[in-house]
């Protein structure tokens, strides 16, 4: 046998031995999406049962979040307000403010707020996942990384695909939420993703210009 031989069967062999392996897909493995530290803007919309539950502007840096939940278009008179949400994610601290009404709401986060609550108690970031990298699309009009991710956290059963861009933003999920009390389909999605510095005003509290809950004469949001 020459040498030159013994080197192609040597390759051959190597081929056949790598092949079966590398085809294999990678099982399901514990992911853990970080808390972004990134400064970002995006408008979000949220949906659940097909339906637009709120859209509005979403403000982050490390320490902060602000969201502006709109009621959508076509929503019937009185049923929904416009609601700012600021979170000191620090201090796991929520003010909701209530500008149509005069005043706002103060109130500790239950559980661990870390950027995309998909119900109180459990957010797409910090969570401990069973999944899988399934590959990249662009998404939002971002390249991002997309997973599918599964979940059992206090009598809910999550799963669904989330993408993630380059900061470790999530651009979008889509995935259903279910326990006892039934199923629900869950979309997120960030539009015009801006990643750069945020006015650190829009996160000022208590909110300017608002009384605390009791002390405005004005009945609690519906």
């Amino acid at each position: 046998m020459t040498r030159r031989f013994a080197w192609i069967m040597f390759a051959a062999c190597a081929v056949l031995v790598a092949g079966p392996s590398s085809a294999r897909a990678a099982g399901p493995e514990q992911i853990v999406f970080k808390q972004v530290t990134a400064p970002f803007q995006a408008f979000a919309v949220e949906k659940r049962g097909g339906r637009v539950l709120f859209e509005g502007m979403l403000h982050q840096t490390s320490n902060w979040q602000r969201r502006v939940l709109r009621p959508p278009k076509g929503a019937p008179k009185g049923k929904g307000l416009l609601n700012i949400v600021i979170v000191d994610i620090n201090k796991q601290e929520v003010w909701s403010a209530y500008p149509s009404e005069g005043y706002y709401l103060k109130s500790k986060w239950s559980g661990r707020f870390c950027g995309i609550p998909v119900v109180r108690g459990i957010d797409l970031y910090c969570t401990k996942w069973q999944g899988v990298r399934v590959g990249r699309e662009n998404a939002n009009g971002v390249e991002a990384n997309k997973y599918a991710i599964a979940a059992n956290v206090s009598g809910f059963e999550i799963k669904g695909h989330v993408w993630v861009e380059s900061h470790g933003i999530i651009v979008r999920f889509i995935g259903e939420v279910a326990n006892k009390g039934g199923r629900s389909t869950v979309a997120l999605n960030l539009r015009r993703l801006k990643v750069a510095p945020i006015n650190g005003k829009l996160f000022k509290v208590p909110p300017p210009g608002l009384k605390a809950f009791g002390q405005a004469r004005q009945k609690r949001p519906r």
